[in-house]
């Protein structure tokens, strides 16, 4: 995965994308070669992507809007 610096992007995906200058295509294109190249750098970015997706999930996000919300009623 190959993300640009910039967007809200790194703060989901933390250490599981390579990332670049979203209007860099040089840049852009060093990182896809990396991915296509390095199996290891693949392999690890996946093993990366699991664990980063536990901490987002449906359920978490309800247990945190509610609450927020039961914190706004009081």
């Amino acid at each position: 995965l190959v993300l640009a610096r910039r967007s809200a992007l790194p703060e989901v995906a933390g250490e599981a994308a390579l990332y670049c200058g979203g209007d860099d295509e040089e840049e852009i294109a060093e990182q896809l070669a990396r991915l296509l190249e390095d199996s290891d750098l693949r392999a690890d970015l996946v093993r990366k992507g699991g664990e980063r997706r536990r901490h987002f999930s449906w359920a978490l996000t309800a247990e945190i809007v509610l609450a927020l919300y039961r914190d706004l009623a009081d």
